[in-house]
């Protein structure tokens, strides 16, 4: 992929200098043809160029899963503070660690479990 972009550089580079020359000789000798010529050249070497140095953009989509070690029963989560019931939506990771927001009162502490024995 580098080599294309290389070499597109070169090919824009290349039609700018031959736009350039094309437009100082049809100024000298007053061609009007020359000079169009030119123009086309250069704007067709800036696209080149344009194309050629610009960055792609890469985007990546990271899908994270809370995984809890204990069983939990989505429909028996709580708030602690006004005692809503919780949604799957109120579970979020945060540094590492399950956090709990409540939707009806907002707050937001730190998804604790039990052990089983």
């Amino acid at each position: 992929m580098k080599i294309i972009k290389v070499v597109v550089i070169l090919a824009g580079l290349c039609l700018i200098g031959f736009g350039i020359l094309f437009l100082i000789g049809g100024a000298y000798n007053h061609s009007t043809g020359t000079v169009v010529n030119g123009a086309v050249m250069l704007l067709a070497g800036g696209v080149l160029l344009f194309l050629g140095l610009r960055k792609q953009v890469h985007r990546v989509v990271e899908r994270r899963e809370l995984d809890l070690a204990g069983d939990v029963k989505m429909e028996s989560l709580k708030c602690r503070s006004c005692g809503g019931t919780l949604s799957p939506d109120a579970l979020r990771e945060i540094g590492g660690t399950a956090m709990v927001e409540c939707p009806y009162c907002g707050s937001t502490y730190q998804l604790e479990e039990a052990p089983k024995w």
